[in-house]
């Protein structure tokens, strides 16, 4: 597995002498060059983690694809505080991921006008003082296609709360996955505190959100979204950052499925310390695929590039996604679709034999779950009615330290991160100490 550091624009004009030229102004060196054509044609160690290239970057904001920022090469580049240029993608991205924020959450944003939106105004309103969008190069999937046996390259945008500095074991690791449709982002007021308390924390994106691209056009088709395909790319992340533990893996909604897949042990041994579950989707049909006809008719009609506007416009159709772009409803499409439910069953079976240190939380007013699926969800993980607790305005004595458990809410929907922040971190904190003698932020 390597870290591929490329200019996607650069790409696109194929110029590959003027992306070693530039290449050649960074601190790092070309390790090899093989007869492979572009992407394989530029390869780096596989511990190498970069941040985007300068030129394509400002504020860590995603440059746009045009070559328009990539016209002019040199060997001194321009200190990124100081490039002057307007990047639309990025201020588009911002505003979208805004709109949809505040939104859902009601927590006040910045107005960012539509003609007037640069980097310099948006991006530093996205960044917290705590996690900090980075991005990297990650190749994943590979041997899974037998046409595409080298897998698929992405630019994996991701949070960091320690950006540019080494993986340290001395330090609690927290990583979380998001949910679709859903960005990194949604589990910031969660994550903050985390930070607060001494912990490296570690968000990335997952692909057909907004944020994380393929490199080339066609590799972003060839993401199915399955549970496999997510606990492959978190891999991999991981693995290009040099994580080797992981001392709590926090899943949301569909995100836990792939957080199950990778503490039940089918991938990976021992990496993942402790597991926190919120809102997660079930083993079985749920309230968000009730639609059962419209789900495979949209992926059948995705699949076919002359549908592709007919799919954009009947994907409004699918219920509780008012709030998501065009992009997240296919992408949940395609997730409902490849869900498999028999894997999910087994994995839940698995965690429960693993003994993982785990605790669930969920809504009886999910309008993604109908809470019925929920509570056998938390049966088949090994948590009993006398783990499961209530939730009355307070947490009862004691009930935060039992582990496994589960939390249920009365009220809260599908997102608790934004509804019951302080309950679940004051519980996760709990389930850190546990795992990470030594630990201790209260």
């Amino acid at each position: 597995m390597s870290s591929f550091v490329l200019s996607r624009s650069a790409l696109k004009i194929g110029r590959l002498s003027q992306i070693t030229g530039a290449l050649v102004s960074r601190p790092q060196t070309v390790q090899k060059f093989s007869s492979d054509t572009k992407l394989r044609s530029l390869c780096l160690p596989s511990n190498a983690t970069f941040q985007r290239c300068h030129w394509c970057l400002h504020n860590h904001a995603r440059g746009s694809q045009t070559t328009r920022h990539c016209t002019k090469f040199s060997t001194k580049l321009k200190p990124p505080n100081q490039m002057n240029y307007i990047s639309t993608s990025a201020a588009r991205l911002v505003r979208q991921s805004e709109c949809r924020h505040s939104s859902r959450s009601g927590r006040k944003s910045a107005s960012i006008t539509s003609t007037a939106a640069t980097e310099a105004q948006a991006l530093p309103h996205r960044q917290t003082s705590h996690l900090h969008q980075r991005f990297i190069y990650v190749q994943t999937s590979t041997n899974r296609w037998e046409d595409i046996p080298g897998g698929v390259i992405f630019d994996v945008a991701y949070l960091d709360s320690a950006p540019g500095e080494k993986i340290n074991p001395s330090v609690p690791l927290v990583v979380s996955l998001h949910s679709t449709p859903g960005s990194f982002y949604d589990l910031q007021p969660i994550l903050e505190s985390f930070v607060k308390a001494g912990c490296r924390v570690l968000a990335p994106s997952f692909p057909g959100h907004g944020y994380t691209e393929g490199v080339t056009k066609g590799y972003s088709d060839v993401f199915m979204h399955s549970t496999s395909e997510k606990a492959e790319f978190v891999r991999d992340f991981l693995a290009n950052l040099g994580v080797e533990k992981v001392d709590l893996l926090i899943g949301q909604g569909c995100g836990c499925y792939p957080a199950m897949r990778l503490t039940a042990g089918i991938d990976t041994t021992n990496m993942f310390r402790s597991v926190a579950f919120l809102s997660p989707w079930p083993h079985r049909s749920f309230r968000a695929m009730r639609q059962k006809n419209l789900i495979p008719l949209l992926h059948d009609m995705w699949e076919r590039p002359y549908y592709r506007t007919m799919a954009k416009a009947m994907s409004r159709l699918l219920s509780n996604t008012h709030n998501a772009s065009t992009q997240e409803r296919i992408t949940l499409v395609y997730t409902l679709y490849h869900a498999n439910f028999g894997e999910i069953g087994g994995l839940t079976v698995a965690l429960d034999a693993q003994n993982v240190p785990r605790v669930m939380f969920f809504s009886e007013d999910d309008q993604f779950v109908e809470s019925d699926a929920s509570y056998e969800l938390a049966d088949l993980m090994g948590i009993g009615e006398d783990r499961t607790h209530r939730f009355t305005g307070q947490l009862e004595k004691g009930t935060e330290e039992q582990f496994p458990s589960c939390f249920v809410f009365d009220k809260g929907g599908q997102h608790l991160e934004d509804t019951q922040p302080g309950v679940i971190t004051a519980v996760l904190l709990k389930l850190l100490s546990k795992v990470r003698p030594g630990f201790s932020p209260f």
